[in-house]
């Protein structure tokens, strides 16, 4: 029968090997991490936020938004007098990787 220290030195130099299909992997990092940012930093039992509240989260001025949802590449919804938008629809738009420069704003074209 082996000793306890002998069966502590096969375990130590055992070699194992833990394979992942790097598309699952990648997919349940992704969902793991939505779940962390959606209990960070989104108002518990809200929907959506408006331009003010959405311009504040994604640390840009409200005309930022404005310019955006006015060239059409940012979705919100009109309920009442103001403008609304979801957490998906920022992020949506944050992640399109396309930049507005300030000099295009301001010549009325959004590049």
């Amino acid at each position: 029968m082996k000793s306890p220290q002998n069966q502590r030195c096969s375990a130590e130099n055992a070699q194992f090997s833990i394979h992942f299909d790097s598309e699952l992997l990648r997919q349940i990092v992704k969902e793991t991490l939505q779940e962390t940012f959606d209990l960070l930093d989104w108002p518990i039992g809200r929907i959506c936020l408006t331009e003010e509240e959405a311009a504040t989260a994604c640390g840009v001025g409200r005309h930022v938004l404005r310019d955006l949802r006015l060239a059409g590449r940012l979705q919100c919804s009109k309920l009442g007098k103001r403008y609304v938008y979801r957490r998906c629809d920022l992020i949506e738009a944050m992640e399109s990787g396309k930049v507005a420069s300030s000099n295009s704003i301001r010549r009325g074209r959004l590049a």
